[in-house]
């Protein structure tokens, strides 16, 4: 409960006193199986802890204790499935934390254990859907790391492993939507990889089956938000922008917190040429973050009100959101880039020129590694330029912006390996900067004067 509500050091207080009292039991009675296992799941929850306040150098710990207390517990009761089945997500748990900190063979060797103890659950116990379950889902974690290190054929493999199990769970129970979920978000994974991979109409295939499976989800539990999300996102891919509309926007009203379904609705509207569709998503976002201290929140909200000329009449609380999320983050570039976008919608081309500069620096950088495209800031600084009237910088910027933006998407057919909202997003920046630039000169030194005067 206090790590639902943020209250990260007193839930740690809690959980290392929990600690010490239950190592003190396990010392005190060895052979207590039950207090080994109350051991084991708080090293878990302090673990989880630490990992959801960005901390995985401090939750490698207990999550290490945790495995070698399910690791003892399954050797001192060997015909205990539920020690082994712990002892099985303690090496998945390790798994997922080392992946995140980029020890890919440490976290291959325990998605690998965790996997072969589902196996050898799975070979004694076949008529147990639980076991078969949770072997798939493993197996899809697995197939996510080997995607991530470029090792295709074996994820692809991996996944595919995980499909079959789930559509045999799915036979044997039609009205499960755990195990249809479980399987188009399985079947999501695949299709990233196939795209990934030049294998474009394999992929679309993929996600067609995705999207039924989710929908079979939704069916048996409309309130699963997730499933809305992540369908939308299958529906942009296959550029059925509509449909992809409505299912961020219930997505959003499930989960009116998270702001990834709304910014990711704006951009759909956008898609579908749905401009006041667009800005009532992007009115919504400003009133229902006006108030946030979360920057990445304040970035997103701001972010989204940059994506077309249109998105609102004033722009100062989009400002404030982008300024607030820099004073929070004053060395996050995607925060600075997004502080010089927001303030050209603004008008306030000469500053929006100094705050677009400061985050073109940093993104040229070798040693920084950027989470947004650095074309997003070269096409805002085109058309920056020639707003203040400086036509030759702006053809510049346009030129590099438009180079990168070419090599990026590689001239593939649906941009395979670019992610669907940064596509997009270049194409409407590219498509808007190049229209700008294409102005007659008197009507830009117009605005440039206006702006001066301001």
């Amino acid at each position: 409960m206090l790590k639902n509500k943020g209250d990260f050091g007193e839930a740690e207080q809690t959980y290392r006193e929990a600690q010490t009292i239950l190592e003190k039991l396990v010392a005190d009675s060895p052979g207590d199986r039950n207090n080994r296992v109350s051991l084991g799941h708080n090293s878990w929850d302090l673990g989880y802890l630490f990992s959801s306040a960005d901390r995985p150098q401090d939750a490698e710990k207990p999550h290490r204790q945790a495995l070698a207390v399910f690791e003892k517990l399954a050797t001192d009761f060997p015909t205990d499935t539920f020690c082994r089945m712990e002892q099985a997500h303690s090496h998945r748990n390790l798994g997922h934390l080392l992946q995140r900190m980029e020890r890919y063979d440490e976290a291959e060797h325990h998605f690998r254990q965790s996997v072969a103890i589902h196996k050898n659950l799975v070979a004694g116990f076949p008529n147990n859907p639980d076991y078969r379950w949770r072997l798939a889902g493993t197996n899809d974690q697995l197939g996510n790391l080997l995607r991530a290190i470029d090792r295709h054929d074996e994820a692809e493999a991996s996944y595919r492993e995980a499909i079959a199990v789930f559509k045999k769970l799915v036979a044997e129970s039609p009205t499960s939507h755990d195990y249809q979920w479980h399987l188009g978000a399985t079947r999501s994974n695949l299709t990233n990889l196939l795209t990934a991979t030049g294998r474009l109409e394999d992929a679309a295939d993929v996600r067609r089956e995705a999207v039924t499976a989710y929908s079979r989800a939704i069916a048996g539990q409309a309130d699963n938000s997730d499933a809305w999300f992540n369908r939308g996102a299958l529906y942009a891919e296959l550029g059925q922008w509509q449909n992809a509309a409505s299912d961020f926007a219930k997505a959003a009203e499930l989960t009116p917190d998270n702001i990834r379904p709304r910014y990711l609705g704006a951009l759909v509207h956008l898609a579908a040429g749905d401009r006041e569709g667009y800005r009532n998503m992007c009115a919504s976002m400003v009133a229902r973050f006006a108030e946030t201290e979360d920057a990445n929140i304040a970035h997103f909200a701001s972010w989204s009100c940059v994506l077309a000329a249109d998105a609102t009449d004033d722009f100062s609380l989009p400002v404030q959101l982008a300024n607030r999320a820099v004073e929070t983050n004053p060395n996050d570039v995607a925060h600075i880039q997004t502080l010089g976008a927001v303030l050209y919608r603004a008008g306030r081309f000469e500053v929006a020129l100094e705050r677009l500069i400061d985050a073109n620096a940093s993104l040229e950088d070798p040693t920084h590694e950027a989470r947004m495209s650095p074309a997003y800031g070269w096409f805002f600084l085109a058309m920056t330029h020639r707003r203040l009237g400086n036509v030759d910088e702006a053809q510049q910027w346009l030129d590099k912006a438009t180079q990168w933006t070419q090599q990026v998407l590689a001239e593939r057919p649906e941009g395979a390996g670019t992610a669907w909202n940064r596509r997009l997003t270049l194409e409407l920046l590219r498509h808007e900067a190049e229209e700008l630039i294409g102005v007659e000169a008197d009507t830009v030194t117009g605005d440039a004067q206006h702006a001066q005067e301001e």
